[in-house]
């Protein structure tokens, strides 16, 4: 039926997406500085594509993953295993400011911010969007209250890519 098709387009759009590979390299690179678990790309990627059964192997990966790169880029805040949704979800936001060196670039950037998100959308045949891509703006796909669990695979990819750029950019 259709939900084999969509977990096939969804495995195989994870399996080519160099966003995922970015991802798991920085990992790879980052791990002594930034403590990330040790793990493969395939595992990072059975882990996105599982929604997550708290506990399990799965989403402790998923859990840390998130939880370090956050903690980098909203330092003092207590992020951890429980909470680390609602600061992903403000930040996505842009209700929480990340720690970060100012550029040249940038210097009126955060004005623009604010909430002008532009995404670009594929519709599918129903009409409903099949993928979405961040450009420029506060692009959020966990909503208000969205679980991360259950989210596209494709977003959270994209989730993870953007928070390594912001961990890149963060002041320590």
């Amino acid at each position: 039926g259709s939900d084999a098709n969509m977990a096939l387009q969804s495995s195989s759009q994870i399996k080519n997406s160099w966003e995922l590979a970015y991802v798991a390299q920085f990992c790879h690179i980052f791990r002594p500085a930034f403590q990330f678990p040790d793990f493969v790309v395939e595992d990072l990627e059975e882990s996105l594509k599982n929604d997550g059964v708290e506990g399990s192997a799965e989403w402790k990966l998923v859990c840390d993953v998130h939880v370090r790169l956050l903690r980098g880029i909203l330092p003092g805040r207590g992020i951890n295993a429980e909470n680390w949704q609602t600061h992903l979800r403000k930040l996505l936001r842009g209700k929480s400011r990340p720690s970060r060196q100012p550029s040249q670039d940038d210097s009126d950037e955060d004005e623009d911010d604010e909430d002008t998100s532009e995404q670009s959308s594929v519709l599918g045949e129903d009409g409903k969007d099949k993928q979405k891509t961040p450009r420029k703006g506060s692009w959020n796909p966990l909503g208000d209250s969205e679980d991360y669990r259950f989210i596209a695979v494709r977003d959270k990819v994209l989730i993870l890519y953007k928070l390594c750029h912001m961990r890149l950019d963060a002041t320590d």
